[in-house]
């Protein structure tokens, strides 16, 4: 029993360090991104593009088939259920809605937690392993502003746009399906969803996007950053920071879905 009470007290001891650390790792970022820290780092514009390319633009294939896919799922699964009861052309209200609140914006943010997410901490974890970050250091180079401040705001400046397209191929890929299940023209699709969609269903997933940005970007250079010297530690930060950034994501959209719904806003 000794024992046991002893681990309960070391596991508390670790958890408020490692707390500690996050909590004080995201203030760095913010008095970073604020430019508080008093260094300015001539290089921000190309590393910033770089990141928007890596992490933005190549990412745009797998957001569009993914999502494409999700809207083909939903509207074919949705249409057999909805025709238990003649109810066929609900589908554009499930469809629309699913998507705009739900499916792009978090589909998106799982889709970078892992590709983009997985990138960051693996490419922290060898800079850390190979002593780069410590190098930098020496040089007087702060790692927060040349190499996580650039990842971080990529995310926040390209989510909105990958949201923005995987919305789109929701709507195509259930667009399809009702073309091909109910004769429904893709025009007509489309015109209903506008009219049945209201600015803040529309914008529901874009206030998310910010969130889902920053929960991403922080916690995949915090898990790379803490990448012991040993290549075991590197598989395993790397992999711990694609399932927090995928888990935390999942509850903050949880959440905001509550809240919502709560105040009764969409």
């Amino acid at each position: 029993m000794r024992k046991f009470i002893q681990k309960i007290g070391i596991w508390a001891e670790l958890g408020v360090i490692a707390a500690g650390n996050a909590i004080a790792f995201f203030g760095d970022f913010i008095l970073t991104m604020l430019g508080g820290s008093g260094q300015k780092n001539r290089y921000f514009i190309s590393n910033l593009s770089n990141q928007i390319y890596l992490s933005g633009i190549r990412a745009i294939p797998i957001i569009m088939v993914t999502n494409f896919v999700v809207g083909v799922v939903l509207s074919y699964q949705g249409i057999i259920q909805l025709a238990k009861f003649s109810a066929e052309t609900s589908i554009l209200t499930v469809v629309s809605f699913s998507v705009f609140k739900e499916a792009g914006a978090l589909m998106s943010a799982i889709i970078i937690a892992g590709r983009s997410g997985s990138a960051f901490a693996a490419e922290m974890g060898v800079m850390k392993l190979n002593e780069e970050l410590q190098a930098l250091r020496i040089m007087g180079v702060q790692s927060m502003s040349f190499l996580i401040l650039p990842r971080v705001l990529a995310l926040l400046i390209f989510m909105p746009i990958l949201t923005l397209i995987a919305n789109f191929m929701g709507l195509l890929g259930g667009a399809i399906i009702c073309w091909i299940e109910l004769d429904m023209g893709l025009y007509y699709f489309f015109y209903q969803v506008h009219d049945i969609t209201t600015p803040f269903t529309f914008w529901m997933g874009f206030i998310k996007t910010p969130f889902f940005s920053l929960i991403i970007g922080l916690i995949s250079c915090y898990m790379g950053l803490n990448v012991e010297k040993t290549p075991e530690s590197l598989g395993v930060n790397t992999t711990r920071a694609v399932v927090l950034s995928i888990f935390w994501v999942i509850v903050f959209n949880s959440l905001f879905s509550v809240v919502v719904s709560a105040l009764k806003l969409g």
